[in-house]
């Protein structure tokens, strides 16, 4: 563990000022005083080259290797740029995310473990479909089970490229009563790896437990898709980073990052500063009520808030001691869209820019300062009910 006098040493160089731009970073994400993960989590980076982002498209890994792109218990995942990534807990429920022992539908074939997964890891299999549109790789998702879960949706994604050319195929779910197949429409598969989503709105009812599909497009054409990392997420309508299986399901826990009060600059704590987010959501997923937390104190009524306000709604504002001190219009952002909020304690205005609507100054009431606070929260608050998902940049002095 870091000496005291290093962690002040490298507070200090998180801070320091850069003469070529006029920079001030108010944290080292670093150097939090607080982290922690008790689970591994995928090295991923959701945002787009065009905002920001390290990979080459949405969701890359951007470690360099397989054991460069997990990043183990309680490891912060920072970017070459000092954001973070932040999640809340998921749960990926196929019990066997890189489908080593999956069973074939049709006149299907497949070949294991022969082509390099986009993590780096040996372990992608090959799909060979006949010329059927009802070829597919099959596997129970045995978690989704009992009475319990009947109707829920889920979110299913997986990884798929092409070997050769471009080429098509769909994901989805067998229903609980095991008489449907709930497939999405036909995606583009490149010779690039891509990961694909398809959202279950109802799983049926049913004693049976879901199965997973990879299945051939409806063209019904003979072809060969790759594929790896299946993952199922019940209840949700946004997808997380990957979370590896290996015959049961696996949860990823919260990033719970804080910094002490007395260690986070009065710029950010009672002044003015600014920060970038990108979200692994967007409108459609906005609910009524929700305060998903960005950086904030202790509690929800200091900090500032991405607010579900109604269907496809959100606003962003901005809390202090005595609750809410702006009210500024919807803001509308898709995901691994870069948006900019500013942030003034004493003027009590918050101002976005970089959205697709909503952008502009709105002023209320000084907020007060969030310095009574024990502890800065980052991507969540003292409750850890409604984390943020997404990548969130080092506050500066603005």
């Amino acid at each position: 563990m870091a000496s005291r006098f290093d962690r002040r040493a490298r507070r200090a160089r998180g801070r320091r000022r850069f003469p070529s731009d006029g920079v001030e970073f108010l944290l080292d994400y670093a150097d939090a005083d607080t982290f922690a993960r008790a689970t591994e989590a995928a090295f991923v980076d959701p945002r787009p080259v065009a905002a920001g982002g390290t990979g080459a498209f949405p969701w890359d890994f951007v470690g360099g290797s397989e054991a460069a792109n997990w990043k183990g218990n309680n490891v912060t995942r920072i970017n070459s740029d000092g954001s973070v990534m932040i999640e809340g807990a998921r749960t990926n429920k196929m019990p066997e995310s890189s489908l080593n022992t999956w069973t074939l539908l049709g006149s299907a074939s497949v070949s294991t473990d022969d082509a390099t997964a986009p993590d780096g890891a040996a372990n992608a299999d090959t799909i060979t479909y006949a010329a059927s549109a009802d070829d597919a790789l099959t596997h129970p998702t045995t978690i989704i089970a009992g009475a319990g879960s009947d109707n829920a949706s889920a979110m299913v994604s997986c990884w798929l490229r092409s070997p050769s050319g471009a080429q098509e195929a769909r994901i989805g779910l067998m229903d609980k009563d095991t008489s449907t197949r709930l497939l999405s429409s036909d995606f583009t598969v490149t010779t690039t790896w891509t990961r694909f989503e398809f959202l279950v709105a109802d799983i049926g009812a049913g004693a049976a437990s879901p199965d997973g599909l990879i299945q051939n497009s409806t063209d019904a054409a003979a072809r060969s898709i790759e594929a790896w990392g299946f993952q199922v997420e019940e209840g949700t309508a946004f997808k997380s980073s990957d979370i590896r299986t290996a015959g049961a399901a696996a949860t990823q826990n919260l990033d719970d990052m804080s910094f002490a009060m007395a260690n986070v600059p009065d710029a950010l704590k009672s002044g003015r500063f600014a920060f970038t987010f990108w979200a692994e959501f967007d409108n459609s997923h906005a609910v009524n009520g929700v305060n998903i937390s960005l950086i904030g104190a202790a509690v929800a009524v200091r900090q500032v808030e991405i607010q579900g306000r109604t269907a496809n709604r959100f606003q962003l504002r901005l809390r202090g001691p005595s609750g809410l001190v702006t009210t500024p219009p919807d803001v509308v952002f898709s995901i691994g869209q870069a948006v900019t909020v500013t942030c003034d304690h004493v003027a009590g205005s918050i101002e976005i820019a970089g959205a697709t609507a909503g952008n502009g100054v709105t002023v209320g009431t000084p907020t007060g300062g969030w310095a009574a606070d024990a502890s800065l929260f980052i991507g969540n608050n003292g409750t850890k009910a409604t984390p943020f998902f997404g990548v969130i940049s080092r506050p500066v002095a603005a």
